[in-house]
């Protein structure tokens, strides 16, 4: 019913909205085509039939969520290694995602850090393509559970 749908807190919402954002960098920096369902750009909402998804919500967008899908689609776009690369995963660790993907000299190493902690990487941030719940240092980026960092590889 609707009520139900309208009983979903800030907390839950901001929740699925990070997990959203998680799940699509990985997938626009794995291999093969990103593909985004209408409105989960700007954060439509939807539940069960009827009211799985609506219309387009032109007047009640996510810009802030609609930034990261467009930064996503413009790092895929401009560099050929996401494209049409190869990949090799890493083992960092329990719950964590790592691959690297290459092409010709340029090396784009990615970390998902899918645990319950945060995640301690040592790294050159002038790098960073990009971060998402991350907290980057000089030389260091603290990645917090559910946290994607994508950065390219000096060595």
């Amino acid at each position: 019913s609707k009520d139900e749908q309208a009983a979903y807190s800030h907390r839950d919402i901001k929740k699925a909205k990070d997990s959203l954002i998680l799940a699509s960098a990985i997938m626009y920096f794995l291999p093969g085509c990103p593909t985004v369902y209408y409105g989960d750009e700007v954060g439509a909402t939807g539940f069960y039939d009827p009211f799985n998804r609506g219309f387009f919500p032109w007047d009640n967008m996510d810009l802030s969520l609609r930034d990261k899908f467009v930064k996503l689609g413009l790092i895929r776009k401009s560099h050929q290694a996401l494209k049409s690369g190869e990949i090799e995963f890493e083992k960092q660790g329990e719950y964590i995602l790592s691959f690297t993907r290459k092409m010709d000299k340029t090396k784009i190493k990615c970390i998902a850090n899918l645990s319950g902690e945060v995640y301690n990487l040592r790294v050159n941030t002038k790098n960073s393509l990009f971060s998402h719940k991350c907290s980057e240092g000089e030389n260091i980026c603290l990645i917090d559970s559910g946290g994607f960092y994508a950065w390219i590889s000096d060595n």
